[in-house]
């Protein structure tokens, strides 16, 4: 069993820093901005409570709709077709920083080009996100549901703590984290995957053949649907949580799998029972053996199945 290295969190850093940073709104005040963009320009939003909605579109025009607030502020940076910053702030509230205190919600609805790069940051706001394709996209919440739709970033960055992570992308590059929320991901082009909880589930479904999966949990469980292309590697490591892995029947890899306690469940191999203690070890190989695939778990049971059988 591999030694399991901390599981590395960010720190929600919501106070962004805004260049000639200009208030635009008063509280319980309706929201109407336009900008114009460059195709892939950064695109960072920031919201404490409330919602965040964000849809990718054609044309050049940054479209920022909503409602402000009680006792909120909307601060959004200087006209920068390359850049432009939105932050909502809440000035009178000292427990804003997670998303309590005084202060009503606020719901964007920003529309932008879907190519631009975009960065989202939440506490307990909900973030909806459609139709991003641009080279970069980064979301982070508390508490907030994060819900990712039709976008295909060439790299996804999604973290958060307790909220939960609804994905569905055409993204080549994933990395999620989640410390007790959920991570659901179906991903349609991915070539790299990497995902992260510690008591939060865990469930991947791959359109195609990946190069690297890697997924790690602490007493969250594991279910995968995925293939490793030729050369490839997946690698799912538990502590305490199931682990279920369903591969294409014909995939041409060594199995290895391991469990200090738990069970182990295959219909290919034999699997090897400790003389002396509950362990159990599987070593088998489908087809050529051309990937790798590695599960371990401490405590939790290892299923593995073939498609169609």
């Amino acid at each position: 069993m591999s030694e399991h290295r901390p599981l590395r969190f960010f720190p929600l850093g919501l106070a962004l820093s805004l260049l000639a940073a200009l208030p635009c709104a008063s509280a319980q005040t309706a929201i109407n901005e336009t900008r114009t963009l460059s195709a892939d320009a950064r695109v960072s939003v920031s919201n404490v409570k409330g919602s965040i909605r964000v849809v990718g579109g054609e044309g050049s025009t940054l479209r920022l709709r909503g409602q402000l607030g009680e006792d909120a502020e909307l601060k959004l940076s200087a006209d920068d077709p390359e850049s432009v910053s939105i932050e909502i702030e809440y000035p009178n509230s000292s427990g804003w920083g997670w998303g309590g205190g005084a202060g009503g919600d606020t719901d964007l609805q920003i529309e932008l080009p879907r190519d631009a790069r975009l960065e989202v940051e939440a506490v307990s706001a909900t973030v909806d996100v459609r139709g991003m394709n641009g080279r970069s996209l980064k979301i982070s919440a508390v508490s907030g549901e994060v819900d990712l739709r039709d976008s295909a970033p060439q790299q996804l960055e999604l973290e958060t703590v307790s909220g939960g992570q609804r994905i569905q992308t055409g993204a080549s590059e994933l990395d999620l984290e989640s410390v007790s929320g959920s991570i659901e991901v179906e991903a349609s082009a991915a070539r790299r995957l990497r995902a992260e909880a510690v008591s939060g589930d865990v469930d991947v479904r791959l359109q195609q053949r990946i190069e690297e999966l890697r997924i790690e949990t602490v007493s969250g469980a594991v279910r995968a649907s995925a293939g490793p292309s030729a050369g490839g590697l997946l690698r799912i490591e538990t502590l305490s949580g199931a682990l279920r892995l369903e591969l294409p029947a014909d995939t041409s890899a060594r199995i290895e799998a391991e469990s200090f306690s738990g069970r182990i469940r295959s219909p290919v191999g034999e699997v090897e029972r400790e003389d002396y203690g509950p362990g159990s070890s599987l070593d088998a190989t489908l087809g050529g053996g051309e990937s790798r695939i590695r599960l371990e778990t401490f405590s939790g049971a290892i299923d593995l199945s073939l498609q169609g059988r």
